[in-house]
């Protein structure tokens, strides 16, 4: 979280924002293509296998 708002991120398609409150889901600046570190640090992905949900 960050401030009023959850931050995530998609396995493709970058990191974005949404209001606790509800709302617009939000693109992150410069986001694109990245992953959620640890809120404010994102990064690229890196080399991994695709999703297989959770196990």
């Amino acid at each position: 979280m960050a401030g009023d708002q959850i931050v995530f991120s998609l396995y493709t398609g970058g990191v974005f924002t949404v209001p606790l409150a509800g709302g617009a889901v939000t693109p992150v600046e410069a986001g694109a293509g990245m992953h959620l570190l640890a809120w404010p640090r994102i990064g690229t992905p890196g080399q991994g296998g695709e999703p297989h949900g959770t196990e």
